[in-house]
């Protein structure tokens, strides 16, 4: 299963990012958290957008609306530095400049609690008015994605005498679907689990003995 961080850590790996990190404190029993905010930069659609991660933060009700109140230092983060070459064309106009993006208007927050409906509702409309739309992802959506992203494949190995030793074992997964997450994998020999638990054991034996 995974976190809801891992979630936060994956979900935009697609684009480049700047990562910026600041402590909050609470005001009632001192305790503090590290937030973590990401501007991402997808150079493609010319558009930069914003993504937080918030731990566990007993001391404070709803520390994302402070998020969102330094939303204008996040999206300042230095991008001059940045710039990517679209395309093989070597033209100086092919080169897109970090400091160019515009800001696309979403933000996404992963929360590791679930906020107040009614707090996190004013959050969305007040962002709303201002042309922000905020997407708040919390436990409920952890879960629900560990639900429905079920494994597809299992890989066992193991290493002797500096030989590696690998038998994939599918599990209501088709070559097809083999070949389009890895084309790698798609020609490898493998044990299909209908055969039965100890046919699948049988052969893993078999194959880590040879």
């Amino acid at each position: 299963m995974a976190t809801l961080f891992e979630y936060f850590a994956k979900d935009f790996s697609r684009d480049l990012s700047l990562e910026k990190k600041w402590t909050l404190k609470s005001t009632v029993d001192g305790t503090e958290i590290e937030v973590i905010a990401r501007l991402l930069l997808n150079f493609d659609a010319n558009a930069k957008y914003v993504a937080f991660y918030t731990p566990e933060f007993p001391g404070a009700v709803f520390p994302e609306a402070i998020l969102m109140n330094n939303l204008n230092d996040i999206l300042e983060l230095p991008t001059t530095d940045v710039g990517v070459s679209v395309g093989f064309s070597e033209l100086p106009d092919e080169l897109v400049d970090g400091k160019d993006l515009k800001f696309a208007g979403r933000v996404f927050i992963y929360s590791e609690r679930d906020p107040p409906d009614d707090l996190k509702r004013q959050l969305v409309e007040e962002s709303a008015a201002n042309g922000v739309r905020v997407t708040i992802r919390s436990q409920a959506y952890m879960k629900r994605r560990n639900q429905l992203e079920r494994p597809k494949a299992f890989i066992s190995h193991d290493a002797l005498e500096n030989q590696q030793v690998i038998l994939p074992v599918r599990a209501d997964v088709t070559s097809k679907d083999v070949y389009e997450y890895s084309p790698i994998l798609a020609d490898r020999v493998y044990v299909d689990w209908s055969l039965g638990a100890e046919e699948v054991a049988r052969r893993l034996l078999r194959s880590l003995d040879a």
